[in-house]
């Protein structure tokens, strides 16, 4: 699908200019960036349409879910964010965008190798000024992964055209003052435009434009939106003070890898000793834990906070381990406790995670866990009217999640919305494309590491998906060997 983005950009936690009460229309807002549906003409939206997509605003920006306009939903509504729709497409003008490929992909060809030029330059800098910071953005990309990047003497033969512009100025209008900061286009299409109307030299100084353009570098290099509040691709920022140092937050760095390698090689790079956690030291691991605890109950993947990589972690009663894709296990097994303070010590039917939100979702007999992975806090806790044996995130549907509630023969599952923490549909397996499954796994995880397979485990051992042609590929294969890679983890603890 192709879009148009209208960018600004987010590296600062804390909000050091307040922004003015109620200049947003939070009905206008909602539709445009992608909350709620455009309504019919003539008609607005209704209590409950603005409600959901008030609770659904409130879950990407970490603020508590009332789905009423507080005064802190407002503030997050009128600071300075990127007029790109946070989901699908919004309220854009397809008759005056011109659209780019579609999100979360790399340049087509493998490219790795961009020269940009700076088509029209601002009054507020000298133009060796402008190109010196524009330079120095791609360098922020091209320190952590495998892009370069170079001035190029010539627009027409130019990847990534730089341009200050105001109001109307043949894509999508800026704003003036304030709101909208810049916006950029998807690979292959390298236009990025900058409000030219923006007080970037008196309000900002060096610091905040350069932010923004490593923010809109990144959407065109082919990232998303972030839900991580700190990221450089986080959707809503506060202006930096002086003197801020500005750096990329490991979720930024991870997911330019995971489209152009690392600096060193085609794959990001693998730390030498994962980090552990330091408020319990590991211990050896014992032989005979790793055939007695290799049940698995549910396995779940979620990013380290400020790392370029991501943990597995395999929960089996009331303790849970800590897994490498390539290495097994990384230490003995421990509490769940240690690595999800706030969680109660219980067994865990099923986990998934929701990349957009940086939330974890577990569930225990008929209670559903909401947890913050970045926070390291319980959000909330609900009560389902069923028990999820097993669950995953679809890799077709944005913020949806399969849940599987029986054990053994079943030909039943549930599709979980993660913004509205809701069951939304009861589904057959044999009409959809689960119709290979005939029974109901105790565990299931879809890797980063790789993304068109899913996992299946019951019992001590699990089998493979491949999610392109949705069947079994090769047999069934032992968890203690293949996750928990015991004797490799012993020799090397």
């Amino acid at each position: 699908m192709k879009l148009t983005v209208s960018i600004a950009i987010s590296a600062v936690i804390l909000v050091f200019c307040e922004p003015k009460p109620n200049k947003v229309d939070p009905y206008g807002f909602l539709i445009q960036f992608g909350y709620a549906e455009k309504p019919p003409t003539g008609t607005g939206l209704d209590k409950n349409t603005f409600e959901r997509g008030v609770k659904k605003f409130q879950a990407m920006m970490h603020i508590p879910q009332t789905g009423k306009l507080d005064a802190v939903t407002s503030r997050k509504m009128n600071s300075k964010r990127c007029g790109m729709a946070d989901f699908g497409e919004g309220n854009v003008d397809k008759r005056r965008i011109a659209f780019a490929t579609r999100q979360d992909s790399p340049w087509s060809g493998g490219k790795k190798h961009f020269t940009w030029f700076l088509e029209q330059s601002s009054g507020q800098f000298s133009s060796g000024a402008q190109r010196s910071m524009i330079d120095k953005a791609f360098r922020y990309w091209a320190d952590v992964s495998g892009i370069t990047a170079r001035e190029s003497s010539d627009l027409n033969s130019a990847d990534i055209k730089v341009r200050f512009a105001s109001r109307f100025h043949g894509d999508a209008n800026f704003d003036g003052p304030g709101g909208v900061l810049a916006h950029a286009f998807y690979p292959d299409d390298g236009r990025l435009h900058m409000d030219d109307e923006e007080s970037w030299r008196d309000v900002e100084k060096e610091t905040g434009t350069i932010m923004t353009l490593v923010h809109e570098l990144g959407h065109n290099l082919g990232l998303t939106h972030s839900s991580v509040e700190g990221a450089v691709m986080y959707p809503s920022r506060g202006t930096p003070p002086e003197g801020f140092n500005f750096q990329l937050d490991g979720d930024d760095i991870y997911r330019i890898q995971r489209l152009y390698g690392g600096p060193n090689g085609p794959n990001p790079p693998k730390p030498t000793k994962p980090p552990v956690v330091p408020t319990q030291p590991s211990g050896r691991l014992n032989p005979k834990d790793c055939d007695r605890y290799s049940r698995f109950d549910s396995i779940v993947q979620v990013p380290v906070y400020g790392e370029s990589y991501e943990d597995i972690f395999a929960f089996v009663g009331r303790y849970v381990w800590r897994l490498d894709s390539y290495d097994g296990a990384l230490e003995q097994r421990s509490t769940l406790q240690r690595y999800f303070p706030g969680l109660p010590s219980k067994k865990m039917f099923s986990a998934f995670y929701d990349r957009d939100l940086g939330y974890l979702f577990l569930t225990s007999l008929k209670t559903l866990f909401t947890y913050d992975v970045y926070r390291k806090r319980l959000i909330e806790k609900k009560k389902l009217s069923f028990t999820t044996y097993a669950a995953f995130m679809d890799p077709e549907k944005r913020n949806t999640a399969i849940l599987m509630k029986t054990r053994g023969s079943s030909s039943i599952y549930f599709e979980f919305n993660t913004i509205t923490r809701r069951v939304e549909g009861r589904r057959k397996y044999s009409r959809s494309r689960w119709s290979f499954m005939n029974r109901t796994p105790t565990a299931a995880l879809i890797s980063a590491s790789f993304p068109d397979h899913l996992f299946l485990f019951s019992g001590k051992s699990y089998r493979t998906v491949d999610l392109r042609t949705y069947n079994f590929v090769g047999g069934t294969r032992s968890n203690s060997r293949a996750w928990l890679r015991c004797s490799k983890a012993i020799d090397r603890y």
